[in-house]
C-alpha cells in the first residue's frame, strides 16, 4: 500500500498552483471551468487523502465544485489558519509555489476534517433564512414607526443586537463553537455581554434625554 498523498492548491483569480505533496511535483494552470474539471479528473486518479486550499474570496468555488463532483476529500481552510501554520513551520517566503507546498504540508500534518458541502436541503434552509431576514426587517420597520421618536434611536441597535445574541447562542447549541477552544468562546461571551449592556445604557440614555 503506497503512502497517502496530500495536495495543496494556491488559488488566485485566474490561476492555480498545485502541489502534489509537500515535496512533490508543483505545477500551475488556469483557474477556469474546463481546467478545473481536468484537474479534478487528474487528482481523482491519484486518490489523495486530502486536497486543501484557502478560501479566496470565491475564486476557489469552481475548483471545489469540480473536486466534489468526483468525490475527492476537499477542505477549504481559513487563510488565517494557514498563515499561522506557515509561521509555525518557518515558511516566511510568500510565493504561489511556496503557498501550495505549505498547504500540502498543512493537509499532511493537520489532516483537517472534511465537511459536507451544501446540498439541496442546505440551500433550502438558506432560502428560508433569507425569507426570515426579510420578514424581520419588515417587522423592524413597523415597530420603529410604533415606537415614535425612540424608534429611530433604539430600534436599529436593539434589532441588530438581538440578531448577534441569537446567532451566538444558536452557534453554541448546534456545536458550531465545539472545536474553537476556550479563548474564542470567552471573547465571544464578553462581546455579547458588552452588547447587552450597551442596550441597557442606550435605553437609559433615551429616558434622560
Amino acid at each position: 500500500m503506497g503512502e497517502a498523498m496530500y495536495v495543496g492548491v494556491d488559488v488566485a483569480k485566474r490561476s492555480l498552483e498545485v502541489a502534489l505533496g509537500p515535496g512533490g511535483e508543483v505545477f500551475a494552470q488556469a483557474n477556469g471551468q474546463v481546467e478545473c474539471a481536468r484537474l479534478a479528473q487528474r487528482l481523482a486518479a491519484l486518490k489523495p487523502a486530502r486536497v486543501v486550499l484557502e478560501a479566496s474570496g470565491g475564486y476557489e468555488r469552481t475548483l471545489v465544485a469540480e473536486l466534489a463532483l468526483v468525490k475527492l476529500p476537499v477542505v477549504v481552510v481559513n487563510p488565517r489558519q494557514a498563515r499561522e501554520f506557515a509561521r509555525a513551520t518557518g515558511r516566511l517566503e510568500k510565493t504561489d509555489r511556496v503557498d501550495a507546498r505549505m498547504l500540502a504540508e498543512f493537509a499532511q500534518r493537520i489532516n483537517p476534517q472534511v465537511r459536507e458541502l451544501p446540498n439541496q436541503q442546505t440551500w433550502a434552509l438558506a432560502a428560508l433564512m433569507a425569507l426570515f431576514w426579510f420578514g424581520s426587517t419588515v417587522m423592524y420597520g413597523v415597530a420603529t414607526v410604533k415606537l415614535g421618536e425612540l424608534g429611530t434611536v433604539l430600534g436599529w441597535p436593539l434589532f441588530m443586537s438581538l440578531i448577534v445574541v441569537t446567532a451566538s447562542i444558536w452557534g453554541i447549541v448546534t456545536g458550531e463553537w465545539r472545536n474553537s477552544g476556550r479563548q474564542p468562546l470567552r471573547i465571544m461571551s464578553v462581546g455579547v455581554a458588552v452588547l447587552v449592556l450597551a442596550i441597557f445604557v442606550l435605553s437609559a440614555a433615551t429616558r434622560i434625554l
